[in-house]
């Protein structure tokens, strides 16, 4: 064998081996992309070649303890456009606006971003959309959309709350439990080329949403709406700035009706009611409008700390037959009014009294001199020291879980605020 063709082999020989290298290096990258980063990879072809609009799901409704529907959820539509499909910009632009009573220039700039898809309008009625939808307009799309309505208007609206333009919970019932009431939204997948453009003969492929729950309140529509007539006509024969109506289960603890005056219109929420208010509110900063909006909102009957009034006589009753001060049958004497610290407190009834009664009824007629702090002296009950029925006060204050927040749930509340036990009336 000549010294030449020796040479020959050789070189064939280490050529063989580095093909054989750079194969198997393919080899080795080949099978690294199809299992270490198959699946990302894979993730983002389907990206790339698909376009995917979201579908709102269907808010969960709102009903009162009767199933009367406090918060609904409508079908309606949203506009869409695709910039890479359109082939008129400011033709599409002029009739969009026209049908959706929308600003030309608006709509222009909106339509005109290179972007895979920009939203021109949502919560759009049915018959408006099935008219663009009748154009036929070039990248224009047309989705299913969902509008919250209150059939009540202004019925329990700090209770109930409302939701923003994205479906989502502001305040109120709708705020706390959004998770639930929000559900999961679906998607439409479409096959596209790399510029964005259908695919002839590609399909759609739907991912339906998933409906958010519905919600069963303890409130009663009926108790409320006559609860808001009464409070609204109070505040006005009062001329007070504000009023609270609770009416509550005694012996379960749920809530009846719980109105609120000023109150709002939840299907038009950021309109101010008051008509002085509303006049001057072009004058006013951003800053000072939300302040406004977060008052007229506000639930003041749950946020604010506020004396009990008239309520307070139950944990003074059950003190005062707790240490024995009083008994059922103890006379007592209502004159009208009372002498307190050198300070006139009139009964509910003055001019007026009661005259004669019994602790039981002096507690039916919420009387107040039934509950002052110096007891009748021509009664034997009365010997224990004032001081022991202050404590007891505390006592039965805590065991009646008044220091305690209640099963109110909503996305505010105010903290529960004990100043002194010792309490005149």
């Amino acid at each position: 064998m000549s010294k030449t063709s020796l040479v020959i082999r050789k070189k064939a020989y280490y050529m063989m081996l580095i093909l054989i290298g750079i194969l198997m290096l393919y080899v080795v990258r080949v099978l690294y992309i199809q299992a270490a980063r198959g699946v990302e990879l894979q993730a983002m072809a389907f990206e790339q070649q698909t376009r995917d609009r979201l579908i709102r799901p269907s808010r969960g409704s709102i009903y009162d303890r009767n199933m009367v529907g406090l918060a609904l959820t409508e079908t309606v539509a949203g506009v869409s456009v695709i910039y890479a499909q359109m082939k008129d910009v400011e033709g599409t632009a002029r009739l969009l606006a026209r049908e959706l009573e929308m600003d030309e220039k608006t709509v222009y700039e909106k339509i005109s971003r290179r972007v895979a898809l920009v939203r021109v309008a949502q919560q759009v009625d049915t018959d408006v959309a099935d008219r663009i939808r009748t154009m036929d307009l070039p990248g224009v799309v047309v989705d299913e959309d969902i509008r919250r309505i209150y059939p009540f208007g202004s019925l329990a609206s700090q209770v109930i709350g409302f939701v923003g333009k994205d479906n989502q919970g502001i305040i109120g019932i709708e705020a706390k439990y959004d998770s639930f009431l929000m559900g999961s939204p679906g998607r439409i997948l479409t096959e596209t080329d790399v510029a964005g453009r259908y695919v002839d003969g590609s399909r759609q492929y739907r991912i339906p949403p998933v409906d958010g729950f519905d919600l069963v309140l303890t409130l009663d529509a009926v108790l409320q709406a006559y609860s808001e007539q009464a409070i609204e006509m109070l505040v006005n024969q009062k001329n007070a700035k504000r009023g609270v109506i609770i009416l509550m289960n005694p012996s379960t603890g749920q809530i009846y009706a719980l109105a609120n005056k000023p109150d709002f219109d939840l299907n038009e929420p950021f309109t101010i009611q008051d008509p002085e208010l509303a006049a001057a509110w072009d004058t006013f900063s951003q800053e000072q409008q939300m302040n406004e909006l977060n008052r007229m909102w506000r639930n003041f009957a749950i946020n604010d700390t506020y004396e009990p009034g008239s309520t307070f006589k139950i944990v003074t009753s059950a003190a005062g037959l707790a240490e024995g001060v009083v008994q059922l049958d103890s006379p007592f004497s209502c004159g009208g009014s009372m002498t307190v610290g050198g300070r006139q407190i009139k009964c509910w009834r003055s001019p007026r009294s009661h005259g004669g009664q019994t602790f039981v009824q002096g507690v039916q007629n919420s009387c107040k001199p039934v509950f002052r702090i110096n007891p009748p002296s021509h009664s034997a009950n009365f010997q224990k020291p004032l001081q022991t029925v202050h404590r007891h006060l505390l006592c039965v204050w805590t065991d009646l879980l008044c220091v305690r927040r209640c099963g109110v749930f909503f996305a505010q509340r105010g903290v529960p605020l004990v100043i002194c036990p010792y309490f005149h009336l």
